[in-house]
């Protein structure tokens, strides 16, 4: 249960952050997966399992609302921010995550093919709630 309200909201928020990019969508604001990687760890912050999935949407639609309100300036300053914490990364460390950006990337394309109708995404594990 736990690890499918996880693979939802990794969804919700790349659907979002990436706006369909990574999908074949058009590319506006996106970053690139490594750096939506970064973004969605400093923004949960240590304590995203122990919400519950309301709280989970909640937190969801706020970062959506800061991510919308980004100036241009802001939105490069933070992409220069978070390629530097990219590239400080160790290794085998990057090597780890770049194997689940991949797997989520793949996994995301497939639920798209079997996706509910629009208007009726989840939310965090809640039915019915906005993205």
């Amino acid at each position: 249960m736990k690890s499918s309200m996880f693979s939802i909201c990794v969804v919700a928020l790349v659907t979002a952050a990436l706006g369909y990019a990574a999908f074949g969508g058009q590319t506006g604001r996106g970053l690139t997966p490594e750096e939506h990687f970064m973004y969605v760890q400093e923004q949960r912050g240590a304590n995203w399992r122990a919400l519950t999935p309301q709280q989970r949407c909640e937190r969801q639609q706020r970062m959506q609302r800061v991510w919308a309100s980004l100036s241009p300036a802001d939105l490069q300053s933070l992409r220069q921010q978070l390629d530097a914490r990219w590239n400080a990364l160790p290794t085998a460390q990057k090597t780890r995550f770049e194997q689940r950006i991949q797997q989520r990337i793949a996994s995301r394309q497939a639920r798209r093919m079997t996706a509910p109708a629009p208007g009726q995404r989840r939310c965090g594990g809640t039915e019915g709630g906005a993205l």
